[in-house]
């Protein structure tokens, strides 16, 4: 007659052959007993970590302001589709996740920028690298530009907009995704320029890494910015157009 789940000699009958309890440890610690009732109550607790860590990234993405969309694209995702002209910013994103830099004629850069049309995959590509730094513990921002703009501006009457400006200004790594606006024919206002300006130069000064996605080119970004900003996005990031098929076509 088979032995019940009660009646195992090893562990007499509790599934830990250790006094740590998954409770109080970590699971790694945790010598689990070989027989039914010892590799049921490893599945559970594996479970039930496994659920910890998804609502733990969960709040991490959402407390960055990644929309859920793009939270679970990886760099990988996207060199699958092998589109020669994505090429060089799939290796950018690469070299900056892997290295932390990357390097130019000028010395390294800490921050990525990827100009191009709609639809290339640019934040697919810079959301992944965002993750990357979000993973091992660092604070990130997820920022759509004119969202962000218009979130300071909404607040100069209750006085929160230092306190959003302050937060992009001092994460340790932002996406800034879609700066410019391509239908613009002039300048920004003055206020949405030393927005931006604010924000770009204290992280230049500060050698804070930015990525930044845009439909626009430098001077063209310099039109509606102005030189001092597109100057020190330069000075701090490398500069990657990104080509290739429209994404958003593709059936």
């Amino acid at each position: 007659m088979q032995a019940s789940v009660s009646e195992c000699n090893k562990c007499e009958g509790t599934g830990y052959l250790s006094w740590k309890q998954p409770d109080n440890y970590p699971i790694g610690e945790v010598e689990f007993c070989t027989c039914q009732l010892g590799q049921r109550n490893r599945q559970y607790w594996d479970d039930s970590s496994k659920a910890k860590q998804a609502k733990h990234l969960s709040a991490m993405f959402e407390s960055a302001g990644i929309p859920p969309r793009f939270r679970d694209l990886t760099i990988e995702s996207l060199a699958a589709i092998k589109d020669p002209g994505k090429q060089s910013a799939i290796a950018a994103a690469r070299t900056l996740v892997d290295m932390g830099y990357i390097e130019s004629p000028k010395g390294p850069k800490f921050g990525l920028v990827l100009s191009g049309s709609f639809g290339m995959g640019k934040t697919g590509l810079l959301t992944p690298v965002l993750r990357h730094w979000l993973d091992r513990g660092k604070s990130a921002l997820w920022c759509e530009v004119y969202d962000f703009i218009d979130a300071i501006q909404g607040g100069y009457s209750t006085g929160n907009s230092d306190a959003k400006l302050e937060a992009a200004q001092a994460a340790d790594i932002i996406l800034l995704d879609d700066l410019g606006d391509a239908s613009r024919g002039g300048m920004e206002t003055d206020d949405r320029r030393r927005i931006i300006y604010q924000l770009i130069n204290y992280r230049h000064n500060h050698d804070l890494p930015m990525l930044i996605t845009t439909n626009l080119n430098g001077q063209q970004l310099a039109d509606q910015f102005g030189s001092r900003t597109v100057e020190r996005i330069i000075e701090s990031c490398a500069w990657v157009k990104m080509e290739g098929q429209n994404l958003r076509m593709k059936v």
